[in-house]
């Protein structure tokens, strides 16, 4: 998967932090992918993204992808134990 952009904005900003990770930590994570996998067909998120912050933190985070524009947009994110 190929990584252009990250598209935030006011939406899914607040929806993908509800969870503890702020968005320079969501950021990291898809900067820093570990494995990347299909999500289950009929969901917000085309993709599931394990990644790791600079510090080290495992983060997942649900993704939606846009192949031909190489755009992520982050729905949800939570660390990964």
């Amino acid at each position: 998967m190929r990584i252009e952009s990250i598209e935030w904005d006011d939406a899914n900003l607040e929806h993908a932090t509800r969870h503890g990770v702020s968005a320079d930590k969501i950021d990291q994570a898809i900067s820093n992918p570990t494995k990347v996998a299909r999500n289950k067909r009929a969901r917000a998120a085309s993709h599931l993204l394990l990644g790791r912050t600079r510090g080290g933190r495992p983060i997942l985070v649900a993704i939606a992808y846009d192949e031909p524009s190489s755009t992520v947009r982050p729905i949800t994110a939570w660390e990964a134990t």
